[in-house]
């Protein structure tokens, strides 16, 4: 008796998943921000671009860096510990 009216039940699963199924039709047209004032520019080129000098835009050497951006040098006991498979551990 006990199996068959769990046969007849219908089964509910304990775990809603998320529908995970790719939309049919997704509207791919630009629309203004819903804060702005409802204008579209006319064209990406539009925008004011910004450009740096050439000189600050490129940097092609570490060298060139300043101090504060480089690569401390490593000290002798820290090449050891590397070495070594990592620091000393004294046991006493």
């Amino acid at each position: 008796m006990r199996s068959s009216v769990q046969q007849l039940a219908k089964h509910v699963p304990m775990i809603k998943f998320p529908n995970r199924s790719i939309p049919v039709k997704i509207d791919l047209t630009s629309k203004p921000h819903f804060f702005s004032n409802g204008v579209m520019p006319a064209s990406l080129s539009a925008a004011p671009k910004v450009s740096l000098p050439e000189s600050k835009a490129n940097i092609d050497l570490r060298s060139e860096l300043p101090l504060r951006f480089r690569y401390r040098p490593i000290e002798d006991i820290e090449i050891e510990d590397i070495n070594f498979g990592g620091a000393e551990v004294l046991m006493k």
